[in-house]
């Protein structure tokens, strides 16, 4: 949530599924990168005013890097950036109930950075196998 200097409040959602590739996931720093997609919402609200917009539409494409610091074998902190494309392709402005497509969809872009927190919790850790040795 951001309230803006105008008295507005603006909140946001996304909702997705990524692809993680863990450059070194036994170490106790593990680079990582992420792929994905997924839907966005977006939530604009004047102070005052009953004339509050709700858009939302598809994140596209939205990728992530990071590094995991583990400071114990199940829980990791990841100083994290990253960015995503985005399309609203809906409204509901209002508060109406009935959705509206947006008249000229654009592409936005969003970047983003912060701190990750990894809890693993639950079965057990695997330890990698070397399936061709050295003879």
């Amino acid at each position: 949530m951001q309230n803006l200097a105008r008295g507005a409040e603006l909140r946001g959602a996304t909702v997705g599924i990524d692809g993680v590739f863990h450059a070194s996931p036994y170490s106790r720093l593990d680079p990582w990168v992420s792929v994905g997609a997924g839907y966005r919402m977006l939530w604009d609200q004047p102070t005052g005013r009953n004339n509050d917009t709700f858009v939302h539409g598809f994140q596209l494409a939205k990728a992530k890097i990071g590094v995991d610091i583990r400071v114990s074998e199940s829980v990791a902190l990841a100083p994290t950036i990253g960015g995503d494309l985005s399309m609203y392709l809906w409204r509901n402005p209002e508060g109406r109930a009935a959705t509206q497509m947006v008249d000229t969809p654009r592409l936005n872009a969003y970047v983003f950075a912060g701190i990750a927190g990894r809890f693993d919790a639950g079965g057990g850790r695997a330890r990698p196998v070397t399936i061709v040795g050295r003879r």
